[in-house]
């Protein structure tokens, strides 16, 4: 993935999994594994059916410092009898240069529970037995003694998913400090009143930012009334008068909640949003793409939207931050680069990315 990554593709071409899979590795870590599989069907919504056996696996590269070797974080989980999930094979690999075929260490190496961890206070690995219902990386991440386990499970743990919903951001929120933007940004609110009180400037570049994606945008302050806090809005036309989060669209509303998840602190390793373009104009989303990835590449940190909005492909910085999402005729998905078409340098001198899109010339039929 890029600094901003966006997945295209047709309905039901696996974009949505894609994302997800992602989710379930990042809940695994703050809920049970079966927790986590179960919000997501169970093994049958899980395991692809042209699988051979019942269990998958899900493998990660993340690079700490950019253009330096990646760590890679693999996990494997299939089902037991009764077919609750088992982490059946957990593995964390660094290299020390990303020069050369060098062999990679195993901070972290675990079979049904069972296997070893490297521990920086005595400089060699040692025996660990854990659950195997649970990822290691998840118990063993809160320890500093083991310092790239705990790497990988911070930087997870920034991963933010945004599927907003606009009644729950509508409505009262009981007054408490947090800056943890909920999925469903339904606790808003009480995010932005949190920045109100301890860091106001950070309110301030929220609104700065709406101002910037929607020209003439209202702006919001959060107000606590009744032991309730709610969002209230206001408009330089309409002098000191406010007016309510149920006077303002749903547009508006989802594209505060993605530029307040910017803002919060600690600020995510990644965030995912899904179809950003809804309610928006246009104009504004090509506006929000572009607030995305500079904010990303300033703040170092990663986005990864899904979309069927051309709007949204040509406001790339590059083409190289589109990847393609297909279905393929075994029921798998494919995801590729849009580097890996034909002709497609060419084509990209003639035509804009969403123009190609609508034509089927560079695949994921819109």
């Amino acid at each position: 993935l890029d600094r901003l990554t966006v997945l295209i593709g047709a309905n039901a071409s696996g974009k949505t999994n894609f994302v997800d899979a992602l989710g379930l590795i990042a809940d695994s870590l703050t809920d049970e594994l079966e927790t986590a599989v179960l919000r997501r069907g169970g093994r049958e919504a899980l395991v692809w059916s042209g699988a051979e056996e019942p269990s998958f696996t899900i493998s990660i590269d993340y690079r700490p410092v950019p253009k330096r070797a990646a760590t890679t974080y693999e996990v494997n989980i299939a089902f037991d009898e009764d077919e609750r999930p088992v982490v059946r094979r957990e593995e964390l690999l660094m290299k020390s240069s990303q020069e050369g075929p060098g062999r990679r260490r195993r901070a972290l190496e675990v079979r049904d529970g069972r296997g070893v961890v490297f521990d920086e206070t005595i400089g060699d690995r040692r025996q660990i037995t854990g659950d195997a219902h649970i990822l290691q990386v998840a118990s063993l991440g809160v320890f500093e003694d083991q310092p790239q386990v705990k790497a990988m499970r911070d930087f997870i743990e920034g991963w933010k998913f945004l599927r907003v919903d606009v009644d729950a951001i509508r409505q009262p929120q009981t007054f408490q400090r947090t800056e943890g933007l909920a999925t469903s940004a339904g606790n808003l609110a009480v995010v932005l009143n949190t920045m109100l009180i301890h860091r106001p400037d950070a309110l301030a570049s929220v609104n700065d930012a709406l101002s910037a994606v929607i020209p003439g945008a209202p702006h919001v302050r959060p107000e606590v009334v009744g032991g309730k806090v709610v969002l209230s809005f206001s408009m330089p036309s309409f002098g000191s008068r406010t007016f309510p989060a149920t006077s303002v669209s749903d547009g508006t509303l989802r594209l505060l909640a993605y530029l307040t998840a910017l803002e919060i602190e600690p600020q995510p390793t990644l965030l995912c949003i899904e179809e950003p373009e809804h309610g928006l104009h246009p104009e504004a989303v090509v506006a929000l793409v572009e607030t995305l990835a500079s904010s990303a590449e300033e703040r170092k940190i990663q986005a990864l939207l899904t979309t069927h909005s051309g709007d949204v492909l040509d406001a790339l910085p590059s083409p190289a931050a589109l990847r393609v999402v297909e279905k393929q005729e075994d029921g798998s998905t494919r995801i590729g680069q849009i580097e890996q078409i034909d002709d497609v340098d060419r084509w990209l001198e003639e035509f804009r990315l969403s123009e190609l899109w609508r034509h089927h010339a560079i695949g994921a039929t819109p």
